[in-house]
């Protein structure tokens, strides 16, 4: 997204909600109330609403699907070609079904995996300037042999095509601020840790407007064997490199 953050600016007196957001006619950013305050990161999504998400679509999907089976093999081989029919078009539906299911159960499991825990030195990141980010995944962060740190910045539009809408997003940047992996035995301290990071000056700060946005976040990928991985994504907040609060 070509968007300058010093066209973002209101001529003017703002209204309070714009101030509160660092508001511009092109968007807004969101403004931490001491930018430069320690604050540990949020989760973007947590576990337990994907695993909520997860149940609801899998109650809804087998259910129809399974209504439709029942009912192609209700006609006890009366329906001939017309119930075959139904009956191989239901098949993949049904195969998505169990994949749905083996999705919910891996999520499920998932509950049980070590929480990262993700602080930064500033609660407003700005480009050009370094802050430090800290991790841990407290004691059960022993059953992880690798983990992978990674920040991203992400551009999402909006768009009508017809009478459907559509989100298009792709990464712009993205730069692994660690990437460890343990020794074969199970560590005897936790992967607690930290590092100096700089996103690069130039870089497009946070962003949020009707049909365009940028935000950034900063991965967690954690491989545990013979068990479901770490996924968990958190907000990062990227103030403009001028602007003030």
């Amino acid at each position: 997204m070509s968007v300058d953050s010093d066209t973002a600016k209101i001529v003017g007196p703002k209204p309070a909600a714009a101030l509160a957001l660092g508001a511009g006619p092109m968007g807004a950013h969101p403004v931490p109330d001491d930018p430069d305050a320690r604050v540990v990161l949020r989760a973007e999504r947590t576990r337990l609403g994907k695993l909520i998400f997860l149940a609801i679509f899998t109650i809804i999907w087998n259910g129809v699907t399974g209504t439709f089976v029942v009912i192609s093999l209700s006609g006890g081989g009366k329906g001939g070609v017309l119930q075959i029919g139904l009956g191989c078009f239901l098949v993949p539906f049904v195969l998505i079904g169990l994949a749905v299911i083996v999705g919910f159960l891996h999520t499920l499991l998932g509950l049980t995996n070590p929480r990262p825990v993700l602080t930064v030195s500033r609660a407003g990141v700005r480009p050009g300037e370094p802050f430090t980010l800290a991790w841990s995944l407290g004691p059960r962060g022993q059953r992880v042999r690798r983990l992978a740190i990674t920040i991203r910045g992400l551009e999402s539009a909006t768009y009508q095509r017809g009478t459907d809408t559509h989100t298009d997003e792709h990464v712009f940047h993205e730069f692994t601020v660690c990437d460890h992996r343990s020794d074969g035995a199970f560590r005897t301290t936790a992967w607690d840790d930290e590092a100096k990071v700089v996103i690069p000056a130039g870089m497009m700060h946070t962003f949020e407007a009707p049909r365009n946005a940028v935000r950034w976040t900063v991965s967690v990928a954690g491989e545990i064997p013979r068990w479901p991985d770490i996924d968990d994504a958190f907000v990062l907040t990227v103030l403009p490199s001028e602007a003030r609060a």
